[in-house]
């Protein structure tokens, strides 16, 4: 299955993810989203858009090794952001994810993670991370919204691969919690 839900939104990954949740899950109105960077700029958004709880989680980021052994530069975009979500009372938790861990947030709450592009498409070439959303489980694979360059795609992608290229990138992830998840949406209609 790669089916293609939507053309491009010039948006960035981190942005594409905010609003696939907020336009096709949460049934909130359009807002304008800018593109995101980090983890904790999408999970701050969010929070401050929808007053939803939001939990950030990462285990061995060197973002945040970083960031808690006072190796960043304090005029850093990435120093800056965190400074904003813990001062807004947001918290980031320190957990190695496993593969039970994302499918129980799955059934009730809502994810974007980031995960390493060199790993997940394994191909050298590429650096950094990209932002998707992890939409459902279903039979040892996760279904995920995929922002590409010209579409977002609807992609299952088998679950070790998954937490192996979550696990290259520092195992950000960002848990939305509803109240009470909601699929309706023909999106994850089989």
């Amino acid at each position: 299955m790669n089916e293609i839900i939507s053309k491009p939104l010039n948006l960035n990954c981190g942005g594409a993810c905010v609003h696939y949740l907020f336009t096709r899950r949460l049934k909130i109105q359009e807002q304008s989203i800018p593109d995101m960077y980090w983890a904790i700029e999408i999970a701050s958004f969010i929070k401050n858009i929808t007053g939803l709880v939001v939990k950030v989680y990462c285990y061995n980021s060197s973002l945040m090794n970083d960031y808690n052994k006072k190796k960043m530069r304090i005029n850093s975009v990435a120093y800056k952001s965190i400074q904003k979500y813990y001062k807004s009372g947001g918290s980031i938790i320190i957990k190695n994810p496993e593969i039970s861990f994302l499918r129980n947030i799955c059934e009730k709450n809502f994810i974007i993670v980031c995960i390493s592009l060199k790993h997940f498409y394994q191909d050298e070439n590429l650096v950094g991370g990209h932002f998707i959303v992890i939409d459902d489980y279903c039979k040892g694979k996760f279904i995920i919204i995929n922002p590409k360059r010209n579409k977002i795609v609807k992609e299952k992608v088998d679950e070790l691969h998954l937490i192996n290229s979550l696990n290259k990138f520092g195992n950000w992830i960002i848990e939305i919690v509803p109240g009470n998840k909601q699929i309706v949406d023909e999106d994850l209609m089989m």
